[in-house]
């Protein structure tokens, strides 16, 4: 991969998630939102991005990603 994918399921009762991960000295705060399915529609720092591979940022950097599902 070049970066991080990303591909949540979850359970219709959960509306909303926020999570945090660390890849390769970056931090990753990903807010997802369940819709009700689909395919997922990801923004990173408000940009729509075509597949569910967030690039991998730089060491330090921290990175807002966004998805609907």
């Amino acid at each position: 991969f070049d970066g991080l994918r990303v591909q949540p399921s979850l359970p219709s009762h959960l509306t909303d998630v926020t999570v945090t991960r660390t890849c390769r000295g970056a931090e990753y705060r990903i807010t997802i939102t369940n819709t009700g399915g689909g395919e997922p529609r990801v923004s990173v720092d408000g940009q729509p991005i075509d597949e569910s591979i967030v690039p991998y940022a730089p060491a330090g950097s921290t990175v807002t990603v966004q998805v609907a599902t």
